[in-house]
This record gives structure tokens, sequence and C-alpha cells, in this order.
């Protein structure tokens, strides 16, 4: 099954946000047969007001890159931070790269 994250603007609601993540993880794993990685969970565990907390989070988000196949981006708008995680998967090389070159 194909890893594919859930690249989708974060707002001042997260609640909203999850719910929008959510639904586009189901699109993945429903409509077109892939596992959703879904970083917008993290925003429940983290205080937005904190820089720390929000660093940890994006740290978190971005861990998750290297698992993936492809990245998927939803929305209307390209957030910074949605324009960091698709830099970051064109620029970190992948586990899989390394072992397809041997």
């Amino acid at each position: 099954m194909k890893r594919v994250y859930i690249c989708a603007p974060l707002s001042d609601n997260p609640n909203q946000d999850v719910i929008n993540a959510v639904r586009f993880g189901e699109y993945a794993m429903k409509e077109c047969g892939a596992a959703p990685v879904v970083p917008h969970f993290y925003i429940l565990m983290t205080n937005p007001q904190s820089d720390k907390e929000t660093e940890q989070r994006k740290l978190a988000d971005f861990s998750l890159i290297w698992m993936i196949d492809e990245l998927w981006v939803f929305g209307d708008c390209w957030t910074d931070e949605m324009v960091e995680e698709i830099c970051l998967l064109y620029t970190s090389p992948s586990p899989r790269d390394t072992e397809r070159s041997r």
C-alpha cells in the first residue's frame, strides 16, 4: 500500500484543521487505496502559543517525510509550513533511494 503524506494548511482553528485532515485521509484510504500519513494530529498535542512546542510539532511532522512514497497537497492556498514540507521531500534522501541505488 502506498504511503501518502497529507499536506494541508493549518489555521487558527486546529479542530477544523484536524477534521479536514481526517477527510483528506479518508479520501486517500477509501477512494485511492493509500495509507495516509496525517501529521495534523500533532496539533492536538501541542500549544500553538508556545514556540518550543510549535518547533517540536514541526520536527515531528517533518520526521514522517522520510518514510512516505508520495506527498499529496490539499487546500486552496499553500502555507509557509506546507512549502517547507514540500521542499524537505525533494531535498532529503529517502532510505528507499539508498536501497534502490545498491
